[in-house]
């Protein structure tokens, strides 16, 4: 898709089409003092983006590392299906590249 900007005239005053972003997304483990459940409400849905909100909005220290590594969604069945077959196939990446 491609991306406008306008200004308070609605004149488009630019135009990006199909534009690369890069972002850092949140994966891998997590981990947590146990203090971080004080953060939480007892009982109702609270998931991981409300926790991290919370705890910076009370300004307490959120670390991230960033990280190189090969990122596969895993949150449906078949998701983790190809992720397992991706693992289990030698000519993957994750069994070449600098560890070889």
């Amino acid at each position: 898709f491609g991306i406008i900007e306008i200004d308070e005239n609605s004149r488009i005053t630019d135009y990006k089409e199909k534009p690369e972003q890069q972002n850092l997304v949140s994966m891998g483990v997590y981990v947590y003092e146990p203090r971080a459940l004080e953060f939480m409400p007892p009982s109702g849905y609270f998931d991981f983006p409300s926790l991290v909100l919370k705890l910076l909005e009370k300004g307490e220290p959120v670390v991230g590392y960033s990280s190189d590594d090969i990122w596969l969604d895993i949150g449906r069945q078949e998701d983790y299906a190809r992720a397992q077959d991706a693992f289990q196939n030698p000519k993957n990446d994750f069994l070449s590249g600098p560890h070889d």
